[in-house]
């Protein structure tokens, strides 16, 4: 196995403080901290409540002063860890039982306000109560896709129409925006500060400009750019997460490996190239459930974090220099010995699950290496085929 160096877990996200950093394995339900100076990581906890499959139970955090809440996926319950005491404590989500959350979340003082991706609930959990207080309905007979916070208002999009939802967090009052001449399925969407940019389930993106209820369509895609689907197939969403960083917004694919980039003023459209990621690539071909890039973090309003799931590891963009290079994090042996013991020898990914390869580099015996016994590959497409919606 070549280029297995730098191999590193993936997540839904990283929550940056500082230099340190925290998230989750989205494979494990393992809440781990990076120190990015040094790229050294160590594993914190194993999140309670695994019954069965680990697979993205609590897949997002964000750390509230001393707590780090570890957010549900598939897990029916926010864990919150305390970093004084080391302990976790339970909150239980009302919501059924197989309900996967595609969750965003956004604090304003003491509330967190968790948009329920494939959901159509926003849940407001108090920070220093460290309880739920809350819950809002943003739609009927619909389901949200992505969010994003703009002032007080929360903007989530529809995952069936062309409409987006508006959320007042003061008033706690929900107003429906119907875009123009617009029936489209939605599923990212992020703010440039003026107007909005959305993606959902064709070639296109949209600029929404709420005071005039217009909407652009960019359909000029540089001819290098291709969904990688044939006619007559199911396509779907185009791109996986935005995210505007200073001048330009960026666009990660869900299939396909081209992550484009888009001028705030002139709108041209253009591709980032990985040269060399068939180069560094350890996969022939990645879990078909995951998106072809994860973002992980932005920092300093110039950085992007990016997991390449062909190459089990994460490069960082330089976005004012167009430029990226391949980050050297890395699992401290102290974690890994914890994260062994914790295993008994089963790997969510086989041979190419990267704690695995991160143990055979290090000569750490594995303990009865074996593969999950669940079936990640359905696991996996339970996840995709509710997040894509493939039933609209």
């Amino acid at each position: 196995m070549k280029n297995n160096i730098s191999v590193f877990t993936w997540s839904t996200g990283w929550w940056l403080e500082d230099n340190q950093a925290w998230f989750v394995s989205g494979t494990h339900n393992m809440l781990f901290s990076v120190d990015l100076e040094t790229g050294k990581c160590e594993k914190i906890s194993t999140i309670p409540g695994i019954r069965g499959s680990s697979y993205l139970l609590n897949p997002f955090c964000i750390k509230c002063d001393r707590d780090i809440f570890c957010i549900s996926g598939y897990g029916n319950n926010i864990w919150i860890y305390n970093l004084e005491d080391n302990t976790f404590m339970g909150l239980d989500i009302d919501k059924p039982e197989d309900q996967y959350l595609a969750s965003q979340f956004w604090r304003i003082d003491d509330t967190l306000y968790i948009v329920g991706g494939v959901w159509n609930k926003i849940i407001e959990v108090s920070i220093s109560q460290r309880a739920i207080t809350n819950y809002y309905v943003l739609c009927e007979n619909d389901s949200i896709m992505r969010s994003v916070l703009v002032g007080n208002q929360i903007y989530a999009v529809s995952a069936k129409f062309g409409r987006i939802y508006q959320f007042d967090v003061v008033t706690k009052k929900v107003k429906t925006n119907v875009l123009p001449d617009f029936q489209k399925g939605l599923f990212t969407i992020c703010h440039d500060g003026e107007k909005f940019w959305i993606s959902g389930y064709q070639k296109e993106l949209y600029i929404w400009d709420e005071k005039e209820n217009s909407l652009t369509i960019l359909d000029c895609f540089p001819d290098n750019f291709d969904t990688g689907y044939t006619a007559g197939s199911y396509i779907p969403q185009v791109f996986e997460r935005s995210v505007v960083v200073g001048d330009t917004i960026w666009f990660m694919p869900t299939r396909r490996g081209k992550i484009l980039y888009a001028n705030k003023k002139t709108h041209k459209i253009s591709v980032f190239e990985i040269y060399d990621e068939d180069e560094m690539s350890i996969l022939s071909n990645k879990p078909y459930e995951m998106a072809d890039f994860l973002l992980e973090y932005v920092r300093a309003d110039r950085y992007i974090g990016v997991y390449s799931a062909k190459c089990r590891r994460i490069f960082e963009i330089d976005t004012r220099q167009l430029r990226y290079q391949w980050m050297e994090y890395y699992f401290s042996d102290k974690s890994l010995e914890q994260c062994r013991e914790d295993f008994k020898g089963i790997f969510h990914e086989g041979e190419h699950d990267p704690f695995y390869i991160q143990f055979c580099n290090r000569g750490i015996r594995t303990i009865d290496h074996k593969e999950n016994d669940a079936d990640t590959d359905s696991v996996g497409m339970k996840i995709y085929t509710r997040i894509t919606m493939e039933d609209m």
